[in-house]
């Protein structure tokens, strides 16, 4: 599949793999099950935690340490967000 947005082209292979043609940059996600547990871009690998209902609500770096942080409304709408969080409902 192929998305053009803002002047930015991706094209997705499934939802393990990216690569934004524009940028030259890819970002694989790795799974566990159905719920999605680190991305790769380059070299640099972050991790997600999920909340009890499974959505993103920390996104950690290699060594652990926060790099963002999703909290929801009900339904699922973003209510606050922090930090460098690229995963938003996974």
């Amino acid at each position: 599949m192929k998305k053009v947005e803002d002047g930015q082209t991706t094209v997705y292979l499934g939802n393990s793999y990216e690569k934004n043609v524009t940028a030259n940059t890819v970002t694989t996600y790795y799974y566990a099950g159905p719920q999605r547990v680190a991305q790769r871009q380059a070299t640099v690998v972050s991790y997600s935690v999920g909340d009890n209902l499974g959505s993103t609500s920390l996104t950690t770096d290699a060594n652990g340490a926060e790099v963002g942080r999703q909290k929801y409304f009900p339904f699922g709408a973003p209510r606050i967000q922090t930090g460098t969080l690229k995963w938003v409902l996974s």
